[in-house]
């Protein structure tokens, strides 16, 4: 199968006002190809950052000091611009009024295809079919602002399916959510992952990702922890780092 991604000893440190803060600190782990891999750990471990290294956003868009390697499907991402990595890696931010801004939910969605200046026709059954899934299909003429949260959430969703990448990056996507909206993000992430995407989250609740993940990583202090399977959240491990364990 291979790697989706792998990092080899990744350190990063953000340039703030002359000074430098390391937040992430020789990190080096993988995720093949069609795994659900869930990153965890408390607020300020990292996670956000880690996310962004993977489509070369850290370091190319936000300044600092950058270490080690990103492979994306065995592609050094230093060598490809954060456009190229975008046909590669969906990403979907934590608050999807972070990425929403056109004018109706069909144009949000059909934006990045235009940019990739795909046909008409295609970029048309493509929205649509993204739309669909997430359902939001009767929404598509509708102001993305006006939707609720968990719809935008799905919207921004439906983005990231219809650029058709293999892999789709989400940092914390329900962290906003009601429950009944977060089980049904949730569903359309293990739909993908069965048709074959690599799915990888930064999550604060273990419930989700016990029920979906095959890999969970820990992070602490800019560090990964902990590797393991999903037993990993029943573990005592789960409440030395600060986070909640299952029962």
């Amino acid at each position: 199968m291979g790697e989706a991604v792998e990092l080899q000893n990744v350190g990063f440190a953000y340039a703030q006002n002359g000074f430098s803060k390391s937040v992430l600190k020789n990190v080096s782990f993988s995720v093949g190809k069609g795994e659900f891999a869930g990153i965890m750990g408390k607020t300020g471990c990292g996670k956000t950052t880690l996310l962004l290294a993977l489509n070369g956003i850290v370091p190319k868009l936000v300044k600092g000091s950058f270490q080690g390697k990103v492979l994306v499907e065995g592609k050094d991402v230093s060598q490809k611009s954060v456009q190229e990595m975008s046909t590669r890696i969906a990403y979907v931010f934590q608050d999807p009024n972070d990425q929403i801004f056109s004018l109706t939910a069909f144009e949000e969605v059909a934006f990045a295809l235009k940019l990739r200046k795909l046909g008409e026709k295609e970029i048309k059954k493509r929205v649509e079919n993204a739309l669909r899934a997430v359902g939001l299909h009767e929404f598509q003429q509708q102001d993305p602002t006006t939707l609720s949260q968990g719809q935008k959430q799905k919207l921004a969703i439906a983005t990231a399916i219809a650029m058709d990448t293999p892999i789709i990056v989400l940092d914390e996507p329900i962290a906003s959510l009601d429950y009944e909206s977060a089980k049904h993000v949730y569903a359309i992430l293990k739909k993908l992952n069965k048709q074959g995407k690599t799915i990888i989250v930064a999550e604060h609740d273990p419930e989700f990702l016990y029920a979906n993940a095959s890999k969970i990583l820990v992070l602490d202090g800019g560090k990964i922890a902990v590797e393991g399977s999903k037993t990993v959240l029943k573990s005592k491990l789960m409440s030395e780092f600060g986070l909640r364990r299952l029962k």
